[in-house]
């Protein structure tokens, strides 16, 4: 079932996520949480071995599509074929809508991509 999850992110994800009782949220580590519980280990170690990996993968391949060094510009996405080119530009994550939170999972997902 989907998650009430706004993530910031231009991707949807699916995964096997550990989610917590309230079935609201995915299990993540605290910086408070001393018990480590494996349930958000899991979570994160998906997110750094098999999340990342697959959107890095996923953003590789659509820039070997692109004809593009740069940014297109407006004029150039008016032209539909260099528009389904570049996705690439539009799949990126974008730093300033994704949680803000230091310890959530996407904020980890970007630091893991860099």
């Amino acid at each position: 079932l989907p998650l009430p999850i706004e993530t910031g992110l231009p991707v949807h994800v699916h995964g096997y996520f550990a989610i917590t009782d309230n079935r609201r949220s995915i299990k993540w580590p605290r910086p408070d949480d001393s018990s480590k519980a494996s349930e958000s280990q899991w979570n994160r170690h998906l997110v750094r071995l098999c999340l990342c990996p697959a959107y890095v993968a996923m953003l590789t391949r659509l820039a070997s599509k692109c004809q593009f060094r740069q940014p297109p510009t407006h004029s150039q996405l008016v032209d539909s074929d260099a528009s389904r080119a570049c996705r690439a530009y539009y799949a990126w994550p974008d730093v300033d809508k994704v949680q803000a939170s230091m310890d959530s999972p996407w904020n980890f997902l970007v630091q893991c991509m860099v």
